[in-house]
């Protein structure tokens, strides 16, 4: 994925060298706020199924994520009401937004 498609959020975790599959996976969940099937989630955010499959899972089990099924096929989305799930949204659109910010300050000054 190259640096202009990825989020922000991703694109700092990327200068903090961290290419974890659960940074990518927790990114498109919380972009995509909706139930999708792990292919579907495996696929958009570029994470192999396997361990997509896996990650999910083991959310599953603590509470992170919720299940239905839709024509025997599970599909997943946050659990909007986990505390870890609540923090992290918030944390997201607040770095999100301060590295925005900064940005259009930083660009502001320079021209």
């Amino acid at each position: 994925m190259k640096n202009k498609d990825k989020t922000l959020f991703l694109r700092l975790m990327d200068d903090l060298g961290s290419n974890d599959p659960a940074h990518k996976v927790l990114d498109f969940l919380v972009i995509h706020d909706s139930d999708y099937p792990v292919d579907d989630i495996s696929r958009h955010s570029k994470v192999e199924y396997s361990q997509t499959e896996a990650l999910l899972k083991q959310w599953e089990q603590i509470g992170v994520v919720k299940t239905r099924e839709i024509d025997e096929t599970t599909h997943y989305r946050l659990n909007s009401e986990h505390f870890f799930v609540k923090e992290f949204k918030q944390y997201y659109w607040n770095l999100s937004k301060k590295i925005t910010d900064y940005n259009f300050e930083k660009r502001k000054k320079c021209c």
